[in-house]
């Protein structure tokens, strides 16, 4: 599946108030080919505009976990790039997780910051 057709998985729709930040926070433990350990995916995020639905999270996951990668970072990086392009978070946090390693990307849009919110998250 090419980059288009994955990100195109991410079906958004209007978020239902602008005006509150909520955090939202999917996971899904995926297999990848050829790997011995499931990977976590936690993916958080604070919607400015979008939000992205059950079914479409579902579809974007089975999709992920037929990526090939040659390394955790370079996962989490495609991620969080997807996310970026297809929602435009106010914030995002990708976690992936494998046994004995976790590696975190993050982004916010210029000129945001929540810090109460944030802190609530660690």
């Amino acid at each position: 599946m090419d980059i288009h057709d994955r990100r195109g998985l991410l079906a958004a729709i209007p978020g239902p108030d602008t005006e509150h930040e909520v955090l939202v926070r999917l996971e899904q433990t995926v297999s990848f080919e050829g790997d011995q350990d499931p990977t976590q995916i936690r993916i958080m995020y604070i919607p400015d505009r979008l939000v992205l639905p059950g079914e479409s999270v579902q579809a974007y996951f089975e999709a992920v976990s037929t990526l090939d990668c040659d390394s955790l970072e370079t996962l989490a990086v495609q991620l969080l790039d997807d996310f970026n392009n297809e929602i435009v978070p106010r914030w995002v946090q990708i976690d992936i997780i494998t046994t004995g390693v976790q590696t975190t990307a993050t982004d916010r849009q210029p000129g945001w910051d929540n810090p109460n919110l944030l802190s609530s998250i660690f």
